[in-house]
This record gives C-alpha cells, structure tokens and sequence, in this order.
C-alpha cells in the first residue's frame, strides 16, 4: 500500500474506534463512515470492503456483511483479517463448515485469540472432534498453557452472539464473557 493510502486508511480506522469500543452509532456517524471509506476504494479497496462489512454490522445488515467481506478477500484472499472476518460472516450465516474451512485458512496466515475461539465454537456446533483437537492444540500453542474447551467455547459463542444480536446480549451475557475473558486469558476485565 502507498503511504497515503496507509495514513488515509490509519485516519479512517480511527473514526471507526468509538463505535468498536462500545459507542452506538447513529446513522449519521454511518453514513459519515460510508463517505471516508468510499474514499478508499480506489487505494485500498480490500481494506474499504472490510469497513463496509463493519459498517454492515453496525446496521445489523447481514447479507451485506458477508458481502463485503466476500469482496475483500476476492480482492486480497491472503490477508489474516479478511479471512477472519469472512469466517465470521459465515458463521453469522449458519454455513458451518465453510466458516470453519475459511476460520482454519485463516489461522494458516495468523491468529488472534478472537478468531481461534469462534473456530472452536463452530467445530463444537458440528461436532468435528478432529477440528476441536486441531484448534485446541492452536490455542495451546498460542497462549502457551492448558485450556479449558468449555470456556472457549463459551467465549466463541458469546462473542457472536454479541457482535451479532447485540439486541439480545443481557448483562448476565456480558458478565459471563468477562468471566471467560479473565478465565481464559487471564485478563481482568472492568
């Protein structure tokens, strides 16, 4: 990428860090969004799909989050963040399997404790026990300790029902995440 691209890209990303730390966008903030990252297309088209899917998600759009995160890996199929977020889609779209075939494509080019969780909680919801053990050895590797499977199940499983019906997250579900969160990763969470 060019460096303006990069810094144009940086600026746009960080107008995107209210709403993923929590601030409910209005459909102002989203159509300003939409404006900026339109301005992308040109220069960093897989990044300006990747917000639009996140855009997508904000308006609970889901077709058109797996649409956006389908154009972006047509347009860069190696990126980890692509991958990640296309298997994210999928999984939002109940398509197991593809969503787990896409989740270990991308846990090839890098992972994230984010990404291996759902991955886990998918091969759970299908019952692939070689899946599960592949994954927990991934997990193992990347926290360097013992697991425990139900939490990460859990985690996976709240972490889309969060992303995805944030609408029906309780304040037991966001407790029960950060219990999880500091059970697994051994992160105290406010």
């Amino acid at each position: 990428m060019i460096p303006a691209a990069e810094k144009a890209t940086e600026q746009v990303r960080k107008m995107f860090l209210p709403f993923i730390e929590g601030k409910k966008p209005t459909e102002f903030d989203l159509k300003r969004l939409e404006s900026e990252v339109l301005k992308l297309m040109n220069s960093a088209p897989g990044t300006a799909h990747t917000f639009l899917g996140v855009i997508a998600s904000f308006r609970r759009d889901i077709l058109g989050v797996h649409k956006h995160f389908e154009n972006a890996l047509k347009i860069d199929g190696d990126d980890f963040v692509h991958l990640a977020n296309y298997a994210q889609a999928l999984f939002s779209c109940n398509a197991l399997q593809e969503a787990l075939n896409i989740s270990f494509k991308a846990l090839a080019k890098g992972s994230d404790i984010a990404s291996i969780d759902t991955a886990i909680a998918i091969s759970k919801q299908l019952n692939d026990e070689g899946a599960l053990e592949r994954l927990v050895k991934i997990r193992e590797e990347f926290c360097g300790e013992n697991i425990d499977l139900d939490l990460c199940f859990t985690l996976g499983a709240l972490q889309q029902q969060m992303s995805v019906y944030p609408e029906l997250v309780t304040p037991l579900d966001e407790d029960m995440f950060a219990e999880a969160l500091e059970l697994v990763e051994g992160v105290e969470v406010e």
